[in-house]
């Protein structure tokens, strides 16, 4: 699985925003939607790791994250510009703690990556 994120990130680093690589980059509706259904399951209690959203594979990295870390609230506050991938400010407020604001990255196809931000940028040796 990680050959494959490396595959699809590094063809969306390499393309330079024109030809091939807007089938890596869902449209803003459908990379949300999936962002969406990714914090409801967090909510739910749900692992990250590969959930299904409507038919579609998507593979969710998180290492902040911690096993039974339960997700109170979520509020996705909009889009982040960016060149590339699509990316989401978000704020979580995880039960017994304070709210915070973090940015998810969504990128590819089938499947669909969903990272936090930090993880992408780890991923793309940044």
């Amino acid at each position: 699985m990680i050959l494959l994120s490396t595959s699809v990130a590094g063809s969306i680093g390499c393309s330079g925003g024109s030809g091939g690589s807007g089938r890596f980059v869902p449209s803003d509706n459908k990379a949300r939607d999936v962002l969406d259904a990714v914090l409801a399951a967090w909510q739910r209690g749900e692992p990250p790791g590969q959930i299904n959203v409507a038919g579609t594979t998507v593979e969710v990295v998180d290492s902040v994250r911690r096993g039974g870390q339960k997700l109170a609230k979520y509020e996705i506050a909009g889009n982040v510009p960016s060149d590339g991938p699509k990316q989401f400010a978000v704020r979580l407020t995880l039960e017994n703690a304070a709210a915070q604001e973090v940015t998810y990255v969504v990128v590819g196809d089938d499947p669909i990556w969903v990272y936090r931000d930090q993880d992408y940028t780890q991923q793309q040796g940044m």
